[in-house]
């Protein structure tokens, strides 16, 4: 593996955290919701909605227990575990996620968790490969400003499915979060990926990486059919391992020609899955 692929993978499997997953290559057990849906589209083999809150809960309180008993191993995890102490304030993973922090100073992607984090020069030339991905997801974390819009429009410019999507989506909701200003017509395109993310979600019915990480993306940013929300729970809720993961997935993530295969960890579906159910358990 050269240095360029080896630093790729870093960036993308954990300090932005996730993989690639190509539905139509789909190689991983096909987990679903125990019972196709009736009529009304409302899930039949729990009874009713509060038999999934209970199956939520149970799978959130299992998953929470799990993941905290490791360190945090990207800011892209602590900043999905952030997320969810917004949405449920809770003292002692918000002091995990603080104790944690400071083994990511320095990490480019700071900001995320910590407001006074400095910017990071973006390069001239973004590169190519894995390394122009890296570099465009730098962009609302770099200066100068007028270099990060330039990467920001190229990387939003690209007709991109799975795991880019989702990460085009990402990369304007971050820069809304780290307050940079984003032209209004990007800050449209937020809704309209998160449109797009949800076709391709509801044509994808197996459990992956890709497919928590949608879930997560839609359920917390959107607002979503209550059938669509309680059928994802569900597959995410039986996926659940005995261990209270959600597990680990070899899988490869490919951008502008060029391709890297690595393990994300255990640590980065979880806390995906964590946010899907505590969204759900809060919002639907």
């Amino acid at each position: 593996m050269t240095h360029t692929s080896l630093r790729c993978m870093i960036a993308c499997f954990i300090a932005l955290g996730g993989c690639v997953y190509d539905a139509d290559k789909d190689r991983h057990t096909e987990i679903r919701p125990d019972h196709a849906t009736g009529d009304s589209g409302l899930p039949r083999d729990d009874g009713d909605h509060r038999a999934i809150r209970m199956r939520a809960s149970k799978a959130y309180a299992a998953g929470l227990a799990a993941i905290t008993q490791e360190p945090i191993s990207s800011i892209g995890d602590a900043w999905i575990l952030q997320e969810i102490c917004k949405l449920a304030p809770d003292t002692a993973l918000q002091q995990y996620i603080n104790d944690n922090a400071v083994n990511h100073v320095g990490d480019p992607f700071h900001l995320l968790i910590d407001p006074c984090a400095p910017r990071i020069e973006l390069p001239v030339d973004p590169g190519t490969g894995l390394n122009r991905f890296y570099n465009y997801m730098l962009a609302p974390f770099g200066t100068p400003r007028e270099r990060a819009m330039t990467f920001i429009h190229d990387f939003m410019a690209i007709n991109a499915s799975g795991y880019i999507l989702t990460h085009q989506f990402l990369l304007l909701q971050w820069a809304e979060q780290i307050g940079f200003e984003l032209p209004e017509h990007l800050v449209i395109m937020r809704q309209e990926h998160l449109e797009r993310i949800l076709q391709e979600q509801l044509r994808n019915h197996s459990f992956s990486d890709l497919y928590t990480e949608r879930v997560a993306l839609l359920l917390h940013f959107g607002c979503q059919a209550p059938e669509n929300a309680a059928n994802w729970v569900k597959t995410i809720v039986n996926a659940q391992l005995q261990d209270g993961s959600w597990g680990m997935y070899s899988e490869t993530i490919a951008f502008d020609g060029q391709s890297v295969t690595g393990e994300p960890g255990v640590a980065h579906i979880s806390a995906l899955a964590l946010l899907s159910l505590r969204t759900y358990l809060d919002r639907y």
